[in-house]
């Protein structure tokens, strides 16, 4: 019985940890019709993260 316990607890954390990242380029691209940003992404890194944070607070 522990030893399922021990199975299970240790599946569920590899099943729960963070996966890789997603490139920032294919986050977000910038429509043929907007202009540059003139916010420098390379100080804040756009991340899948930030868009649910986005999503959420708007």
């Amino acid at each position: 019985m522990k030893k399922l316990i021990c199975i299970s607890i240790a599946l569920l954390t590899i099943a729960c940890s963070k996966t890789e990242q997603a490139k920032p380029e294919s986050l977000f691209s910038i429509p043929a019709n907007f202009p540059q940003p003139v916010y420098d992404l390379k100080k804040n890194p756009i991340s899948s993260d930030g868009f649910e944070l986005g999503k959420a607070l708007l």
